[in-house]
């Protein structure tokens, strides 16, 4: 004797049976060769929730620390920032009343403060003076006059 399956659950099945990077007949897929910002990586093709992982070169290169980042194949087959790196300028300094300021340590021990303090979104360094901001780089740019200096650093996206 066979068993008829009621239509409707056979659509179910159906439906559960076709995974979730696949839109209609289609399966979304993200675009080769895009390179995240201060990071040397490339992205391969990729489908629908995949990660690519990258190194963060230019941090990395100032604390050894390995920083990474990743990006995530969105459902509309874009790449999204999954965390970003944190982004770098060098010859740029923002002045000491910006934020708290910190004397005599490293780029690497200014990096480490930031990233582990929460309130810090932005740091700036010039001759081992760190400069802990609590805001944003656009708050920065609007806010408070940005000074040019050879030899200074700006690195905002903690």
């Amino acid at each position: 004797m066979a068993f008829a399956i009621p239509f409707a659950a056979s659509a179910a099945v159906a439906a559960a049976a076709i995974p979730p990077n696949i839109k209609g007949s289609r399966a979304v897929v993200c675009p080769p060769g895009v390179s995240p910002i201060t990071s040397d990586g490339i992205t391969p093709s990729g489908y629908f929730g995949f990660k690519f992982t990258f190194i963060c070169t230019y941090i990395d290169q100032l604390t050894d620390d390995g920083y990474s980042g990743a990006l995530l194949c969105s459902e509309d087959g874009t790449w999204i920032d999954q965390p970003a790196c944190p982004g770098a300028t060098i010859g740029i300094y923002v002045s000491n009343t910006a934020g708290t300021v910190v004397t005599g340590i490293s780029i690497p021990e200014c990096i480490y403060l930031c990233r582990d303090n929460a309130q810090c979104l932005t740091l700036s360094y010039y001759k081992n003076d760190c400069v802990l901001i609590n805001f944003n780089y656009t708050t920065l740019e609007d806010v408070y006059g940005i000074v040019y200096d050879n030899d200074g650093l700006l690195i905002t996206g903690f």
